[in-house]
């Protein structure tokens, strides 16, 4: 059975539903929400470390796939920017174009993977309320808000080559068609 309470009546709400196993003979145990948030807690962090390890490679393997995607993209559109360039628009704008086509692509990631995440830990793993609400907790406060940062990150650390790169050249050679 599960009971959902304010936090300020879980005390006398857990009296009266032991008061009443007792009645009939029953042997109840209530357990709070947070109480096993925390053993689960404790208990992962056992095996996060190699999840971690795996986590690190994989974020750097995104960086360098998502710096050589940038890079040839503004390659492949070197041309356009030196028209907007000869037209008036600065480097710091194209660079800003830059990072902001990498935030959007990783912005975009983030959210499909979180609803993806979210239907299909509902689906196999949320038999019961009890596992709807943990998998919500853990979800909102240890998965999503460091998906967020790690996709801000490497954004930013993705968009530094093909920055670097498109810095070094003057508008005639984006005109060629050319930056490399």
């Amino acid at each position: 059975m599960y009971v959902y309470c304010e936090p300020k009546d879980c005390e006398a709400v857990s009296d009266k539903i032991e008061t009443a196993a007792a009645l009939n003979d029953d042997i109840v145990r209530v357990i709070k929400i947070s109480s096993v948030i925390n053993y689960m807690d404790r208990e992962s962090k056992k095996s996060t470390k190699g999840l971690f390890e795996v986590a690190v490679v994989f974020v750097l393997f995104m960086v360098v796939s998502l710096s050589f995607n940038q890079t040839c993209s503004c390659i492949r559109q070197s041309g356009t920017y030196g028209i907007w360039m000869a037209n008036g628009l600065d480097k710091k704008d194209v660079n800003t174009i830059i990072f902001l086509k990498n935030l959007y692509s990783a912005v975009i990631s983030v959210i499909l993977a979180s609803v993806l995440m979210m239907v299909l830990w509902h689906k196999f793993y949320c038999t019961n309320m009890i596992n709807h609400m943990i998998i919500n907790e853990v979800f909102t406060k240890k998965v999503l808000a460091p998906a967020v940062l790690i996709s801000l990150a490497v954004s930013v650390i993705s968009s530094a080559a093909p920055v670097i790169i498109f810095n070094k050249k003057q508008t005639v050679d984006y005109l060629r068609g050319g930056i490399l």
